[in-house]
């Protein structure tokens, strides 16, 4: 509980400056660039604790002498793979229908920009 505690004031101190300037999205497409900065600066970061979860379960596999532990390192690196696999092939699966679709998924390039269509009433 109070290694939970401490985590939560760390994020606290760390995000106060973010939420102190941030600016509220006025119109959804504000919101989606939001979602798009947020999701940008996760995915490399599960990548690197997917890689980071692959090399713990090949240390621990060298280090022990223990066919239980052996065991249970080959499942960590079984897991490692498997997340590195599937987050990489995703997001090169997105990269690629995006450029196949000439579409601006990058934030730059030429991609189809079509102009905000406006309702009257």
């Amino acid at each position: 509980m109070l290694i939970m505690k401490k985590i939560i004031y760390t994020l606290i101190v760390f995000l106060t400056p973010v939420i102190s300037f941030a600016q509220t999205p006025n119109d959804l497409n504000d919101l989606m660039l939001l979602a798009v900065v947020i999701l940008d600066t996760i995915i490399p970061i599960l990548i690197g604790l997917a890689v980071l979860m692959f090399i713990w379960g090949v240390f621990r596999y060298y280090a022990s002498d223990n066919a239980n532990t052996k065991k249970e390192a080959v499942k960590i690196i079984g897991y490692g793979v498997v997340a590195i696999f599937v987050m990489v092939s995703l997001w090169g699966l997105v990269n690629f229908i995006g450029n196949s679709l000439n579409l601006n998924i990058n934030g730059f390039g030429s991609g189809n920009t079509l102009p905000p269509k406006f309702i009257e009433i």
